[in-house]
Parts: C-alpha cells; sequence; structure tokens
C-alpha cells in the first residue's frame, strides 16, 4: 500500500489505519508514504517512485528461475508457469 505525503484524496493517517487493521488481521501488508508535490496524481505521474517498491514484493510473492532452455518459470499458485526469454 501505497501513502503519498500530498495525497488529499487518501490521507496519509487514513492508509496507515487501514495498513493496521490488515496487519492485525494476518494479511501480509507492506505500506510505504511517498514524498511528492504532485498529490494523488503522483502514482501515474511518478512511476519511478513506484517500481522499485512494486518489482520488490512481486519478486518476494512470484520468485523466478531460470532454467537451461532460457525459460524463467514463476510460481503462481502453487502451479508453474513457463515464460520463453525473447531478449526484449
Amino acid at each position: 500500500m501505497f501513502s503519498i505525503d500530498s495525497d488529499f484524496c487518501f490521507y496519509p493517517e487514513e492508509q496507515s489505519e487501514i495498513a493496521g487493521h490488515l496487519e492485525a488481521a494476518g494479511v501480509d501488508t507492506m505500506h510505504i508514504t511517498v514524498h511528492s508535490d504532485k498529490g494523488h496524481d503522483s502514482f501515474l505521474l511518478e512511476p519511478a517512485l513506484y517500481t522499485p517498491h512494486i518489482s520488490w514484493k512481486l519478486s518476494q510473492r512470484y520468485p523466478q528461475k531460470d532454467t537451461p532452455e532460457g525459460k524463467t518459470l514463476t510460481k503462481v499458485g502453487g502451479r508453474e508457469k513457463r515464460a520463453l526469454h525473447t531478449g526484449r
């Protein structure tokens, strides 16, 4: 969950409270407050502020490993998905 310190649509204090409730309910939660003067639209205008955190979280949830055939295995819902590396 992301909060933006200048967001007036979803106040950071409210986001923090929601994160606390999720954690109390046993939900694996990541809450990050981002500094931006762009307010609520920051997530649209400044993706570089969010991408590293999202990538890290996804890598924790869906670890990938390369196979000798140049394919990537990703476990999703207990099943492996395969993707061929195309170099793009």
